[in-house]
C-alpha cells in the first residue's frame, strides 16, 4: 500500500495560480518604519511562501498580530471578571503596545 503524503498548504491556491495562467506572484508588506515593499516569487514557489514565508518582515507582522490578538483576548477576561473596566483595560493595551517604550526612550506617544 502506498503512502499517502499530507499536500502543503497552499497548494491549492498554487494550483489554482498556475490553471489561471500566472507565474509570478508578488507579495507587499508594510515594514516596521511604515514602508511600503514587495517581494516577488515565482508560483512553483508559491505553496512554500505560503507556508514557510518570504523573510523576516512576514514574521515580525505574524508576531504583531499575534501579539494583539493575544493582549485583546487577556484584556477581555480581565474585564469579564471586573478586574478592570473598559478604560483601565485600553489604558493598558495602549501601555503594553507601544506607550511603555515610547516613555523609556523618550519618544512622542500619541
Amino acid at each position: 500500500m502506498a503512502t499517502r503524503h499530507p499536500r502543503r498548504p497552499g497548494s491549492d491556491l498554487a494550483e489554482q495560480a498556475r490553471r489561471a495562467g500566472v507565474r509570478l506572484v508578488r507579495f507587499l508588506y508594510t515594514d516596521n518604519g511604515g514602508i511600503t515593499r514587495g517581494k516577488a516569487t515565482h508560483v512553483d514557489g508559491l505553496a512554500h511562501r505560503l507556508t514557510d514565508g518570504i523573510g523576516l518582515p512576514e514574521l515580525f507582522w505574524l508576531a504583531a498580530r499575534w501579539g494583539r490578538r493575544g493582549l485583546g483576548t487577556v484584556l477581555d477576561e480581565l474585564i469579564a471578571l471586573g478586574a478592570l473596566d473598559d478604560g483601565e483595560a485600553l489604558a493598558v493595551g495602549r501601555r503594553v503596545l507601544g506607550g511603555n517604550a515610547a516613555r523609556i526612550y523618550g519618544l512622542p506617544w500619541p
